[in-house]
């Protein structure tokens, strides 16, 4: 029941709870990266460059266009006859982060 193929709904989770949300119609627009430097006035010529540099470097991300993670599929295998429950997540301590 945690599955879903519509690209319209998430699954969502809070302290007790698991379930979809429909994902809100947006307005997505493509965006040129020279008029988005150009507004960004608090940067200096070097920082508005590499700015310029990654918005075309990762045209894809911007096209105004929702996608789908492209990579490996998840598949979550679950044992027959056991409830799902949710526990408090934890922080990593910061020894033990990457």
């Amino acid at each position: 029941w945690l599955k879903t193929n519509n690209p319209h709904y998430m699954v969502l989770e809070d302290v007790d709870n698991i379930y979809f949300v429909e994902i809100k119609p947006s307005k997505y627009e493509s965006v040129n990266p020279n008029d988005v430097v150009k507004e960004q006035h608090h940067l200096n010529d070097e920082q508005r460059q590499d700015i310029l540099i990654m918005l075309c470097q990762y045209a894809k991300l911007f096209s105004g266009r929702l996608g789908c993670y492209p990579h490996k599929k998840v598949h979550l295998q679950l044992k027959d006859n056991v409830k799902p429950f949710h526990a408090k997540a934890y922080n990593v301590p910061y020894g033990h982060r990457e």
